[in-house]
């Protein structure tokens, strides 16, 4: 199987890349829509795993420009929606659309292959996993760690012959400084739009790896944030005032995974 995984985090591409090599697949990797009509010109792809929200085009949009880009004597290739947003209303969407399968982060290794195999079937799949319920009390009640998420990623092979576990660890601890400080930014500069992008790229990346309460944490700064670009009054200052508390939780989640992880 010819495979494309498209996807703007580096922490989640690599994740997808290494489940499907442990399912003896090899893929290619787009780091945006852009990228990912590129390679779909030039060659053909029987799956492509497309994540719904990067900067610039989303997912919807991006699916339909990379089909147009398909080769006249080829199939289209089956394209497989990976979110972190694991909600009934865009599965739909996504299904509705023309999607063969819709996945959510962090993806599981037996869902990837259920979906690679009903794919070349040519079978409709659209596997759903229902989000795991909130924490009573919001964020700072959900746990630092899933320890089923982690122990997954221990026993998946790394790009160097170790754990996969400690290369994304040590990927999300060199990427989230740099996104957090474009957030902080842009929370400043009130670009509310941009700054959701990269809440929601923080979102999926503490999903992947298996940290609840980081995730929680940034979907309630998005929910202020999407409050903000509506105009609701003081929904700007109390986004920026819980920002605040990033560092500290990210410094707590990096004890945690080192020490537990």
């Amino acid at each position: 199987m010819e495979i494309l995984v498209v996807d703007d985090s580096n922490i989640a591409r690599r994740l997808t890349s290494q489940l499907l090599r442990s399912l003896g697949h090899r893929s290619d990797a787009a780091e945006s829509a852009e990228e990912a009509i590129s390679l779909v010109a030039k060659k053909g792809y029987d799956i492509i795993f497309l994540d719904l929200h990067m900067p610039g085009m989303g997912g919807l949009e991006a699916m339909a420009a990379i089909l147009k880009k398909v080769r006249k004597n080829r199939p289209p290739p089956a394209v497989v929606a990976l979110t972190a947003e694991n909600s009934e209303a865009q599965r739909q969407a996504c299904l509705a659309a023309g999607m063969a399968g819709f996945l959510t982060k962090p993806c599981r290794r037996d869902e990837m292959s259920r979906v690679i195999e009903a794919c070349q079937k040519h079978e409709d799949v659209s596997a759903f996993r229902p989000g795991l319920r909130p924490a009573e009390g919001g964020w700072t009640h959900e746990p630092f760690l899933r320890a089923g998420t982690v122990e997954a990623l221990k026993r998946l092979p790394g790009e160097n012959g170790g754990s996969l576990l400690p290369e994304m660890i040590a990927a999300l601890e060199k990427d989230t400084p740099k996104t957090a400080r474009q957030i902080g930014v842009l929370l400043r500069a009130r670009s509310w739009k941009a700054a959701r992008e990269g809440l929601h790229k923080l979102i999926g990346n503490f999903e992947v790896i298996g940290s609840p309460r980081l995730a929680a944490f940034c979907r309630a700064c998005s929910a202020h944030v999407k409050d903000a670009e509506g105009g609701k009054r003081g929904a700007g200052p109390a986004v920026r005032r819980l920002w605040n508390d990033f560092s500290n939780e990210f410094a707590a989640l990096k004890d945690t995974l080192r020490r537990d992880g």
